[in-house]
């Protein structure tokens, strides 16, 4: 199997499991709160960058521009992904109802020093 298509099928997985992770309406809101300071909004222009990127780079394949020539590589690269969801997948489920999908404090939450914190 080429690592082009297991990258599209964990994108995709990204996509279907990240509003399972939110537990609650405020997990889901996506309205910030003070402490923010423009984090969200970065995080999402780094999103929209990438996704742009995801939707080029088959065009600059074609190109032969910026191709990996190390198929090694690409695989480390899908292992990056696979470490990385597991970790979002594990921290999202320590935080439980805490975790939402921007920046925000209330009196509710509370220090979490186990998972990965």
């Amino acid at each position: 199997m080429r690592p082009r298509y297991v990258a599209y099928a964990l994108l995709g997985f990204f996509f279907v499991t990240e509003p399972l992770l939110r537990q609650g309406k405020v997990a889901s809101s996506r309205q910030v709160g003070p402490a923010d300071r423009g984090s969200t909004r970065i995080i999402g222009a780094s999103v929209s960058l990438a996704l742009l990127a995801l939707l080029v780079a088959p065009f600059l394949n074609r190109l032969k521009i910026g191709r990996l020539r190390s198929e090694r590589l690409a695989w480390s690269g899908i292992m990056a992904m696979i470490i990385g969801l597991a970790l979002r997948i594990w921290a999202s489920r320590v935080l439980g109802a805490i975790y939402t999908r921007t920046l925000r404090t209330s009196a509710q939450q509370y220090l979490i020093t186990k998972g990965p914190y």
